[in-house]
Order: C-alpha cells, then sequence, then structure tokens
C-alpha cells in the first residue's frame, strides 16, 4: 500500500521550477503555519538541472517507513532493562495528536506516543520521556533546540 502511495504522490515526486514550487510552499505555509513552510524548505534540493526535488524521493521514504515498522523499533520495556545508561526519549505533541490509531491498538507497540511510553518510563528510572511542542519531524522542525537538548542531556551523564 504505501508504496503505492508514495510512487502515485506528486507532492512526494515534485520535481519542478521555484516557479511551481510556490503554490505548494504558499499551501504548506496556509495549512501548517510558517514553521511547516521553513521545514518543508529545508527538505528542499536544487539539482544541477536548476529543478527542486524533495531530499528523499519515494524509495527512501518507503525505506524509512519500512525500517520504523521493524521490529527493532518495538517499544517494549524489556528493551530498555537492558540499556545501562539514562535515556532521553523525545516527541512532538502534535504528533501525538495524530497517534488515535495506536491508542485504538491499531499500529502496534511501536508508535511513540504517550501510551506506549508512560508504562516505560514508570518501570525504568533512567529512562526520561519529553513532549514538544512540534510533530514527528522533531530534527527538521527544532534542529537547534534539539541539538542543545541533547548536549544537555549528555553533560548530565
Amino acid at each position: 500500500w504505501i508504496e503505492n502511495s508514495y510512487a502515485d504522490d506528486s507532492f512526494i515526486n515534485f520535481c519542478g521550477t521555484a516557479e511551481q514550487l510556490e503554490p505548494i510552499l504558499n499551501y504548506i505555509g496556509g495549512t501548517f503555519g510558517q514553521t511547516g513552510a521553513a521545514v518543508a524548505k529545508r527538505q528542499l534540493v536544487q539539482g544541477d538541472d536548476g529543478m527542486f526535488r524533495w531530499r528523499r524521493n519515494a524509495q527512501q521514504l518507503v525505506h524509512i517507513q519500512r525500517t520504523i515498522g521493524d521490529e527493532a523499533w518495538v517499544l517494549e520495556s524489556s528493551l530498555y532493562g537492558r540499556i545501562g545508561c539514562p535515556v532521553l526519549l523525545i516527541g512532538g505533541e502534535k504528533s501525538e495528536e495524530q497517534v488515535q490509531a495506536a491508542r485504538e491498538g491499531r499500529l502496534g507497540p511501536w508508535a511513540f506516543s504517550r501510551l506506549a511510553t508512560n508504562p516505560i518510563v514508570a518501570e525504568h528510572a533512567h529512562v526520561t520521556a519529553e513532549w514538544w511542542p512540534c510533530g514527528h519531524d522533531i530534527p527538521g522542525e527544532l534542529p537547534q533546540e534539539l541539538a542543545s537538548r541533547v548536549k544537555a542531556f549528555c553533560r548530565q551523564i
């Protein structure tokens, strides 16, 4: 399903001039605000042909989705019990609003939500979770804040 969805998605497969890109960025800004538009701009690359494309193509996005859904990413308590150092989990509040399916048990335990992380934090004193006012792409949306927080966290340990 996801391969077909991404293969047919004109947004993901965009390739065009700055003039063709402008209405897309205006739409993103109108829908997700200026932060959303700024995040989208950082995801663009201009090729030698002068055309703009998204940094990640459909094949790469499919690979990312498969990796996220892989068993290795399951948020299960036993995984955190085997970690011997402090752990910091950071989630996006706006993304949290979109995980109703996880609350209903349709996404599985890998869904990064309070529902999945609260029991882990409660069971393991070395695990901390924070929820930030952003979506799921924290490095793309709040790169400086994330870098500062990771540095501060590392100084604590």
